[in-house]
Formats: C-alpha cells, sequence, structure tokens
C-alpha cells in the first residue's frame, strides 16, 4: 500500500480560509518582549494554553464567541441565542504568511521536481548568479544555472522538456506539466500551535523546531515584502535582491517541509511512536483458543483479564451498590485480581449485560485490513488459576493471519460509545469485511478454510 500526499493550491486554500473564517494573516512577529501576538505565528487564535491572560476561556462559548468561559456553561446568549458549551480546539484554523513580491514553489512539487531535475540542480537553478553568498564553483552545471526564481516560472515548460528528454522519466514529467497552476503560490500556512507548542519560564524559553522554522520565514517574508522593486540598469530584468530572497525563503520551506515530514515518519515519528507505538491503559494480551458457537464479531474473555480491562467500571459499580469507599472498593477489586471472587464475577455478569462492552483486538505487525478487529464480549470465563486464553470464533482466523498453536492477540477496551460506534463501523468483520474493499465482492478470507472444509466433507461422508 502506498500513500500520496494530495497537492493543493495554497493560495486558494488561503482564500478559502479568510472566507470562511478558518485562517488569518500573519502580520507580526511571533513574540514582543515575551508576549504572544494576536496577528503573530503563536497567536490565540489557534488555540490559548497556561501562558495566555485568558486560559482556555474560548473551550467555553456560544456560537457568536460573545460568551467565553467555563463561568457561563449553560448559558444562553441574548445575541445568537445559542447556549455556551465545550468546543474543542479548531484543528483547521490556519494562520497565512503572504509574499506580497514575488512567490515560491509548493514544497510537495519541489520534492516531485527534484525528481525530474535533480536536488542539486534545481536547487542551483533557483540560485541568483549575483548571490555572493553561493559558490560559483558549484558542481549542479546545466543550461539554466543561476537564472533565479523569477525567469525559472517563465521558462518552466521549457526545464522540464529540456530534463525530461535527459531523464525519460514521462509519468513524472507529465504531472509535473499538469501541476503547474499549483506549483508557484504566495501562500505559506502556520499550522495550529496546538502540535508546535512554545513554553515561556521566567528567563527560560522552550519551543518546538517548527516554531525556529516559521521564525525565519516570516521574517524573510517581511523582508521581501519590504524591497522596492528597482531595475539598476536595462538588462536587469528582476529585483536582484528579491530573487536572491526567495531562494533562501524556498531553502527554509523545504526545511519545515522535512522537519514535518520526518516528524510524522518512521518507527520514531509521531504518529507510530506517540499514536500508535505509546503506551495506553486497560489493555491485555491472551492466547488465543477456538469456539465455533460465536459469531464472527463475539469472543469470550478470561476473568482475568476482564478484571483489568474494565477495572474502573468495576470499582464504581462496588462503591454504588455496597455504599462503600473508593480505597475499600480498590482493595475488594485488587483482592479478586489475585483470587476468583464470585461476587465480583456475578457484578461483570451483569457489566455485559447492560453495557455491552467491545474491545479492540490486534494482531501485530499491523499490516493488513483485519489485523485490528472490533469485538463484542458474549462472556467472561470462570476465573481458573492460571487461564489466560480468550476465545475466538474460527472464521476471523485468517484476516488475523493466525491459527490455535499459541498464538496470542493485543486486546484494548473502548471505553466511550462513540469511540465503539467509530470502531465498530469500520472494524466489525460482520459489518464491514465480508465485502472486500478490492473488487466488491465476497471477501475470501471469511470463507470455510481446508480443515473447516475435510471436517464437513468426512461429516457427510460417513457410513
Amino acid at each position: 500500500m502506498t500513500v500520496e500526499l494530495e497537492k493543493l493550491n495554497w493560495d486558494e486554500e488561503c482564500h478559502k480560509d479568510f472566507i470562511t473564517g478558518k485562517g488569518f494573516r500573519i502580520t507580526e512577529p511571533g513574540l514582543k518582549k515575551k508576549k504572544k501576538q494576536p496577528n503573530g505565528i503563536y497567536s490565540h487564535r489557534f488555540a490559548t494554553d497556561w501562558d495566555d491572560d485568558f486560559s482556555f476561556a474560548e473551550r467555553y462559548s456560544c456560537d457568536c464567541k460573545e460568551l467565553k468561559g467555563k463561568l457561563f456553561e449553560g448559558e444562553t446568549c441574548p445575541n445568537c441565542n445559542t447556549k455556551v458549551r465545550f468546543i474543542d480546539v479548531d484543528m483547521d484554523m490556519t494562520g497565512w504568511i503572504i509574499l506580497e513580491k514575488g512567490f515560491i514553489i509548493q514544497p510537495t512539487i519541489y520534492k516531485k521536481l527534484e525528481v525530474l531535475i535533480g536536488p542539486e540542480v534545481l536547487a542551483d537553478i533557483i540560485t541568483e548568479e549575483k548571490d555572493i553568498t553561493v559558490l560559483s564553483s558549484s558542481k549542479a552545471d546545466s543550461p539554466y544555472s543561476k537564472i533565479g526564481m523569477f525567469e525559472f516560472k517563465e521558462r518552466y515548460f521549457e526545464i522540464l522538456e529540456y530534463f525530461y528528454k535527459k531523464k525519460k522519466k514521462k509519468d513524472l514529467y507529465e504531472e509535473l506539466k499538469a501541476d503547474y497552476p499549483l506549483t508557484f503560490v504566495k501562500s505559506i500556512p502556520v499550522f495550529s500551535t496546538v502540535i508546535r507548542p512554545l513554553k515561556i519560564k521566567n528567563d527560560e524559553m522552550k519551543w518546538s523546531s517548527f516554531n525556529k522554522i516559521y521564525t525565519l520565514i516570516f521574517s524573510l517574508v517581511k523582508k521581501i515584502n519590504s524591497l522596492v522593486v528597482v531595475k539598476r540598469n536595462k538588462e536587469e530584468k528582476y529585483n536582484i535582491e528579491i530573487t536572491i530572497a526567495l531562494a533562501k525563503l524556498q531553502s527554509k520551506i523545504n526545511a519545515l517541509w522535512d522537519e514535518i515530514f520526518n516528524y510524522i515518519n518512521s518507527k520514531e515519528g509521531h504518529i507510530k511512536g506517540k499514536m500508535l507505538g505509546g503506551r495506553i491503559n486497560f489493555t491485555a494480551r491472551n492466547v488465543i483458543i477456538p469456539d465455533p458457537s460465536l459469531k464472527a464479531d463475539e469472543l469470550i474473555l478470561c476473568y482475568y483479564s476482564m478484571m483489568e480491562l474494565y477495572k474502573f467500571e468495576i470499582i464504581a459499580h462496588l462503591v454504588k451498590i455496597f455504599d462503600i469507599s473508593e480505597i475499600e472498593a480498590h482493595s475488594q477489586w485488587q483482592w479478586a485480581t489475585i483470587n476468583f471472587d464470585n461476587r465480583i464475577y456475578e457484578l461483570i455478569q451483569y457489566i455485559i449485560k447492560k453495557q455491552k462492552p467491545h474491545v479492540i483486538i490486534n494482531r501485530p505487525p499491523t499490516i493488513n485490513f483485519g489485523s485490528i478487529l472490533c469485538m463484542k464480549i458474549k462472556d467472561v470465563k470462570v476465573g481458573k488459576p492460571g487461564d489466560f486464553t480468550m476465545s475466538l470464533p474460527l472464521r476471523i482466523l485468517p484476516v488475523l493471519n493466525g491459527d490455535f498453536d499459541g498464538d496470542n492477540l493485543t486486546i484494548v477496551s473502548l471505553k466511550t460509545k462513540q469511540l465503539i460506534r467509530e470502531y465498530d463501523r469500520v472494524f466489525n468483520p460482520r459489518k464491514s469485511m465480508y465485502i472486500s474493499r478490492n473488487d466488491g465482492l465476497f471477501n475470501e478470507d471469511f470463507n470455510l478454510f481446508k480443515d473447516q472444509i475435510i471436517g464437513l466433507y468426512e461429516f457427510n461422508n460417513v457410513d
């Protein structure tokens, strides 16, 4: 499976955000005397944090934002006639740094241009020849060496054709030609401060690497916007200072792209390292055993796993039913995790009947659609010392790529109705996996497998 990044027209996205109120223009430095500026890269419009004067006040508001703060929760606003309620951070809120003179190359497309042209050659092309900070003895020789950003745009198709003839990458060549309307942009998005926090304490400041790059980008754009377009002589087609600054700005945009990509990619990246690979509570691992009576989305847990997965639910019921303190209830739960307790087992049966708990089961590595399944707990086995097994239906083994020879699966309890609905919609084998997502036909992974076919054959051929 491959993932293709969507190529957006940043100028169009900026325009949409301004119209819908999902964006604002960055016009100020991020900080001034260690204070966040309202139109800077740390603006409270993204979200507030503990360091702000009105920390988290926007999390509770009416629709028109006239009433803000938990103090007004439940009150009806006289202006918009809506109640003050909890509103989570709007991650779609985007700041925009806008170039008034010149443009940059959208970085996703820049990466594709590097494949066709070559990283060194492309960097050499957009560098102005009069930039004294660049050594003239560049190894990246080409007929378009150091023509600068403006001329690169003018001769874009000519340059693409030249390198296509050299490298014969037709599909990429056609793609880059078609993407021309998205390639050169003036608007640079600044994503939410929620995922690039800034911490100021006394004279010490901690910030993410994204903020450092955004600060440099804002400074370069401010400098470019302030330059006066003056032609020094008739041969000069473009302002040299702007052309040089645009090449430097492009390098910072590319550095930001690399930083973001590295942040989410690889085993140590945010998605695998923090979201998928991080520690989570209320989990267990059980050896799987067969139970042909179960439906495809049902399982039977062992007593000890249920005690761990639904620890707080059990404690809460003990407090309510027996009118005891949380400490006493926790002590009873702890004792019952070591010694089977029939009273708590009856409580577990009540939870199964009333709450219909669901779990997700997972067999790593999670590389197949079916490696994660949403299952309903049908029953819990009476606790026996050493029994850490989970009973599963036979028909889900192929999608898990497992068998009953000692395989064990990870179990995670789903705590809210919303979580259950979302996982059940996508990962329930009965609801979403019988029909193949590849061809719309019956998913053969849920067909009878060899042992079942042999058993049925032998059963039907008994004399």
